[in-house]
């Protein structure tokens, strides 16, 4: 049983650390596009 815990926790914190990781990039990708853009 105490295995069993251990897999669903797993199953679930992955789709939350997914959204935290895909959530930094978004904050991220503004920053990067202002210094990367070409300035015409």
């Amino acid at each position: 049983m105490d295995v069993w815990i251990k897999i669903q926790t797993l199953i679930w914190l992955f789709p939350i650390l997914f959204i935290f990781h895909d959530f930094e990039e978004i904050i991220m990708l503004e920053n990067w596009i202002n210094n990367n853009r070409q300035k015409d």
